[in-house]
């Protein structure tokens, strides 16, 4: 009897030394790893958390001397009462730390974001949440989205006269209505109101046409602004065209998230992060179809994740007209088309086999069935 005790004496004080001394070590990385937040030093983080190499910045906010330790399974936990907690996998070869918890920080307005629509999440570790945080992909996924359903937000109505004239050198005024029919208020330097100015001569053969260029002026939900010109009897303002400039800074601003898509994000890509393993096409392609009645050719480009960007043209060109969406795993497609920087058009699909087809809306509201035969 007094051998087995011996040996279970032995047995326990080895255990105990083992767990004291692994906690020893444990106090003394995060000991260096604070310091090493403190001094920026990203070789050092790295080497004592390497899970942190790819984090923006840290919270140093956690205080050495109130951590407990404790052992759960083969995982030596330090944690205080204010919610941070740092993991260590003791059955490594070298002690680090492999997770933690309310450590990593992101700014203000990108964990809104992510409260807001699912992203973060109560309880989930810096690593999960890191991953999360980091899915580029998503925010071209919301952000695609947005720009498909505030891609023509402003439409334009007819000239009105308000000042007419008598003689031919007279000068009349009028101004055009726009009307803001989206659900949130565009600045003024959110697009511009461009249109086309003819001058004619009686007796003469040709006429002379311009383009002119007025800002946009702030218009709120619903509400309806004028575009002002001049105009006489030898010429006429015609052919109106909104182009846009909408930062994505202002669809963030206005975007209100229901809290489920991140949810819908994973369920729509496979349940994967940022596409991987579940694009549906990748690397260079080509492809050929219509836009309503005329005939296109274009090619895409799948880089990395959901996002490609690709080129178009009518008549058997094809790099008249930019594109730049997202393809989602279960096939989903928005894109928006652009032309020397500026948006003047978005498509919304669907990807079956090798083919797209869904919805073309032009920069004057009016919409095409498309077909993209992927070769």
């Amino acid at each position: 009897m007094r051998k087995y005790f011996i040996l279970f004496t032995v047995f326990f004080m080895s255990l105990t030394s083992c767990n004291y001394f692994t906690k020893r070590k444990a106090a003394d990385i995060l000991t260096q790893l604070k310091t090493a937040v403190e001094t920026k030093n990203r070789d050092a983080i790295t080497n004592l958390y390497p899970a942190a190499a790819g984090v923006d910045s840290m919270n140093i906010g956690f205080d050495l001397d109130n951590l407990k330790y404790e052992m759960v399974n083969d995982t030596l936990v330090a944690s205080d009462d204010a919610g941070h907690a740092f993991y260590f996998d003791t059955k490594s070869d070298t002690l680090c730390v492999v997770d933690s918890k309310g450590i990593f920080y992101f700014p203000a307005y990108r964990m809104k974001f992510a409260k807001g629509t699912g992203q973060y999440k109560e309880g989930l570790r810096d690593v999960e949440l890191s991953k999360r945080m980091n899915d580029r992909a998503f925010d071209d996924y919301v952000l695609q989205k947005l720009r498909v359903k505030y891609a023509n937000p402003i439409s334009v109505g007819e000239f009105v006269v308000t000042q007419d004239i008598f003689y031919a050198m007279d000068t009349g005024e009028g101004y055009v209505p726009v009307t803001n029919h989206s659900d949130i208020a565009f600045r003024a330097s959110d697009y511009e109101f461009r249109y086309k100015y003819t001058y004619y001569y009686a007796g003469m053969d040709n006429e002379e046409t311009e383009s002119r260029t007025l800002k946009g002026v702030d218009l709120e939900p619903g509400e309806t602004g004028r575009m002002t010109m001049n105009f006489n009897g030898h010429g006429y303002p015609h052919s109106y065209v909104i182009k846009y400039h909408i930062s994505d800074q202002t669809l963030m601003d206005a975007f209100t998230p229901n809290g489920n898509e991140y949810d819908e994000y994973l369920a729509a890509n496979g349940g994967a992060y940022g596409g991987e393993g579940k694009a549906q096409l990748t690397g260079h392609k080509t492809f050929s179809g219509h836009i309503g009645k005329y005939s296109v050719k274009g090619t895409l480009d799948f880089t990395t994740g959901n996002a490609f960007t690709g080129k178009y043209g009518y008549h058997g060109k094809t790099d008249e007209e930019d594109i730049e969406g997202t393809l989602m795993a279960d096939g989903q497609m928005v894109a928006t088309e652009s032309e020397d920087g500026e948006i003047c058009g978005n498509y919304r699909g669907t990807l079956k086999g090798s083919q797209i087809t869904g919805k073309f809306t032009n920069g004057k509201g009016q919409q095409f069935d498309f077909v993209w035969n992927i070769e």
